[in-house]
């Protein structure tokens, strides 16, 4: 005997959510079989995402959001031939502030590199991700909502030319963090049989500000 599975049956629900998880349900219909094909979801922070056939949980797995350490680092920059080193490793800046001690323009520039060294920075040749300047004794203040992302390494160096490299005195102040803040996600594929007659969810269980989660299925009348 065969079992014909009609794909009309097919459904999927998705559930957003934002301080406290999300669940998304397929509703209960009497005598009727959901089976889940896939599930999935997103958070801001730690939590789990569960799987469950009424009140029982199926499956489970763990998600775990990288933390963000937010820092603050100043210095009174002249360029060096190869640029100074903020530090290595992924990086976001989120603010910049400058003071041009000098009676002449100068640029800020900004590299995504590992070191500061000739194989990584030649000032006035290497091409800087980001420029910002500043005018004759200015003053400057950069906030990014959408932070500047450096995945190597942040350089940085100061010149009265945005390719050259010649020195230009500024004292600077930035505003950074370190480690990658990535929202954690997970997706499974598999097979579960719910109990006919119950309800199928998927839950994240806790989020910051967002949380998404989708359970995918057919039903089996």
């Amino acid at each position: 005997m065969t079992t014909q599975i009609d794909l009309t049956n097919a459904w999927s629900e998705t559930t957003a959510g934002t301080a406290s998880g999300a669940t998304a349900t397929h509703a209960a219909v009497s005598s009727v079989s959901h089976v889940i094909t896939s599930v999935s979801g997103h958070s801001d922070t730690a939590c789990t995402l569960s799987l469950k056939d009424g009140s029982t949980v199926l499956a489970e797995w763990g998600l775990s959001s990288s933390a963000s350490t937010a820092l603050h680092f100043d210095d009174d920059v002249v360029a060096a031939a190869n640029g100074v080193l903020l530090r290595a490793g992924y990086t976001t800046i989120n603010s910049i502030d400058l003071h041009n001690t000098t009676a002449a323009d100068a640029f800020l520039l900004l590299f995504d590199k590992i070191a500061a060294n000739s194989a990584n920075v030649v000032v006035g040749t290497t091409v800087p991700n980001y420029v910002i300047p500043n005018s004759a004794n200015g003053m400057v203040h950069r906030s990014f909502p959408l932070p500047l992302v450096f995945r190597n390494g942040v350089v940085y160096a100061s010149t009265t030319t945005t390719d050259g490299d010649t020195a230009a005195a500024q004292d600077l102040s930035i505003g950074y963090s370190v480690n990658n803040p990535t929202t954690s996600e997970m997706s499974q594929n598999g097979v579960w049989v719910g109990t006919p007659g119950n309800a199928i969810s998927a839950v994240v269980s806790s989020s910051s500000v967002d949380c998404q989660v989708n359970i995918c299925g057919f039903s089996i009348p």
